[in-house]
């Protein structure tokens, strides 16, 4: 029997101390990122940290409350001690000293701070924020924030791994699809009980779209049924899952269970995601950590093998206003090879201003969304073309990018509008492919992808569009 106790006392102690053995008040300590988890946790975290040190050349350590609270422990909070922990280490660790900080468990597990969101509204609505541990408290600015932290706010070892497999799966791809390059922005209708917002939402959606490169291609998908961009909850869903999209703005009202008064996108609509092997960035107006009794949007979107790998979210009320703001300044950066945890960071984010300290990371803060800077591809207008045209691009000569117009005509015409797979490749003048600027189903329209050739050198250079039977190829001329 002392046998069989001594074994299960081991296998406690080996669980808890699987990660790195590490003092950590010890300043020799350098780390890139640093997961706090708790116990049961562990074995699960140390294969993503493994995948950060092989795959993204993150020195990471894995380490748990626990631990944090045998070394720092002078306040009866636990986020106090939590907190004072990060800022140690940000402060007084070897650099390059960490900035990226993850929990991975939810926030009964590992708690956050909680404040009323709205000092007076009715009913009153409480906020659970990690964002004050972004702020070090040793440094005599506390007016930015010094650290990104993010959370997987998982409740069992399933919906841990089942987002950790979905970003490994996601960086250890060095591959660049069609994709990648596309973005989708979803609006409210704006009405609800208490009035109507006319077109607010649409115009912070397409505010946010316009902070976006121009190799991104934007798709919007409207609740109102008097808008072009009109669409269903079927829409999206069959846009995410059989297109592929690397972010998504919810612009509009929203709780944790459903988005926009009528139910534009629910909690029960993240099981139709069949998106595997295209997740996505969300950012969503509001949405809390997901805990005991109760889950969240975001965090379902993580939970699941299909749907998100990052988000951006309040975690309580928030005024329009500071979602706007925030979320054109999140998006401006979203495509330019920084991470989501950096893109926060440099947002307008000042800790100041109560309304920011809502907004918080949901996900891993290392990640970087991938994309394809020399490719582009977006519908011009809707004319329904009756044949296949491939124009000439212009400008031609060009330095550095150069549109390409083509169109994709319905086959049956009267009938309804045919998908089909379109490609449109770049090659140099000894036929090696050197570009894929399109490489996806479409529908029949007019199109317009840009060629951006910043990394060849000057020459002659052929694009040929291939749909169905048709191919064409045309030349063009790149002068530096």
């Amino acid at each position: 029997m002392r046998s069989f106790i001594l074994a299960l006392s081991l296998l406690f102690m080996t669980s808890t101390i699987i990660s790195q053995n590490v003092t950590l008040r010890d300043n020799s300590n350098q780390y890139d990122f640093v997961i706090i988890t708790i116990d049961q946790f562990v074995p699960a975290c140390e294969t993503f940290k493994d995948h950060k040190e092989n795959t993204r050349n993150l020195k990471t350590l894995v380490t748990t409350k626990n631990q944090i609270l045998s070394e720092f422990n002078d306040s009866v909070l636990v986020q106090d001690n939590i907190r004072e922990f990060i800022s140690y280490a940000g402060t007084n660790w070897a650099s390059p000293k960490p900035i990226y900080f993850m929990f991975a468990a939810d926030v009964d597990s590992i708690p956050n701070f909680s404040f009323e969101s709205i000092p007076g509204y009715e009913p009153p609505d409480t906020s659970r924020s990690d964002y004050f541990y972004g702020i070090n408290i040793f440094d005599e600015d506390t007016t930015k924030l010094s650290f990104a932290i993010g959370r997987i706010s998982a409740r069992t070892e399933t919906e841990l791994t089942n987002y950790f497999s979905k970003v490994i799966t996601y960086e250890s791809d060095p591959q660049v699809y069609p994709w990648n390059n596309n973005a989708l922005y979803i609006a409210d209708d704006g009405k609800s009980s208490n009035g109507d917002d006319g077109h607010l939402w649409e115009r912070i959606a397409i505010d946010v779209s316009n902070e976006t490169p121009d190799f991104i291609n934007h798709k919007y998908f409207f609740e109102s049924d008097t808008s072009e961009y009109f669409g269903t909850t079927d829409s999206i869903i069959n846009y995410v899952n059989n297109i592929g999209t690397s972010a998504i703005i919810f612009s509009g009202h929203a709780n944790d269970v459903i988005f926009t008064h009528e139910g534009f996108f629910t909690i029960s609509d993240i099981a139709k995601l069949d998106n595997l092997n295209k997740p996505f960035f969300a950012s969503i107006a509001y949405n809390t950590f997901s805990g005991d009794g109760h889950t969240s949007m975001t965090d379902q979107m993580l939970f699941s093998k299909s749907g998100a790998l990052a988000g951006i979210a309040s975690v309580g009320l928030t005024y329009t206003a500071t979602y706007k703001k925030i979320n054109r300044s999140i998006w401006k950066n979203l495509y330019t090879e920084i991470s989501i945890g950096e893109n926060f960071l440099i947002s307008d984010l000042e800790t100041t201003r109560r309304e920011n300290t809502k907004y918080n990371i949901f996900g891993d803060p290392t990640l970087v969304l991938k994309f394809d800077l020399l490719a582009s591809t977006k519908p011009i207008n809707k004319d329904m073309p009756s044949d296949y045209m491939l124009s000439q691009n212009y400008p031609n000569p060009f330095n550095p990018s150069t549109k390409i117009k083509y169109s994709i005509p319905n086959v049956e015409m009267g009938h309804a509008p045919s998908v089909r797979n379109v490609t449109l490749k770049v090659y140099d003048i000894l036929g090696r492919e050197v570009a894929t600027l399109v490489n996806e189903q479409q529908s029949p329209g007019n199109y317009e992808a840009i060629f951006n050739a910043s990394h060849l050198p000057s020459g002659s250079y052929f694009y040929q569009l291939r749909a169905g039977t048709f191919v064409q190829t045309k030349k063009m001329l790149l002068i530096k």
